[in-house]
């Protein structure tokens, strides 16, 4: 009996650890590997499927993930984009005038909180 409580319990905390690694798929651009520019512009998108129908608006924020570690610094201070409209799907947008590196990604925050692989910026 106690077992299989066990059991229902690691299921249900794997459903939930599942459902929201998934947002991770939601952003399409940019992809893993994909290099960004300096002064070049690029398109944000994102999947709208889960998005209500309503006029939501997000900010997107740029971050990079620190090696060796589950850190994740974003850039509160400097938004990419603020106040996208979600249902539009995508946004254009300069690249940041940030320093060279290859494990940036994009989070957009919104109705859902969406997070970019990881890409390169570079000069």
């Amino acid at each position: 009996m106690f077992s299989t409580k066990l059991v229902a319990v690691f299921a249900t905390l794997f459903a939930a650890a599942a459902s929201v690694s998934a947002g991770t798929d939601k952003v399409i651009h940019p992809s893993n590997g994909e290099v960004w520019v300096l002064s070049q512009l690029r398109t944000i998108q994102w999947d709208t499927t889960d998005i209500p129908s309503t006029n939501a608006t997000g900010d997107i924020l740029l971050g990079y993930h620190q090696a060796n570690s589950n850190d994740k610094h974003l850039d509160y201070d400097h938004p990419v984009a603020k106040d996208v409209p979600l249902l539009a799907g995508f946004v254009v947008v300069p690249v940041p005038a940030v320093e060279p590196r290859g494990d940036y990604f994009i989070q957009l925050f919104g109705s859902e909180d969406y997070e970019s692989q990881d890409f390169i910026i570079k000069p």
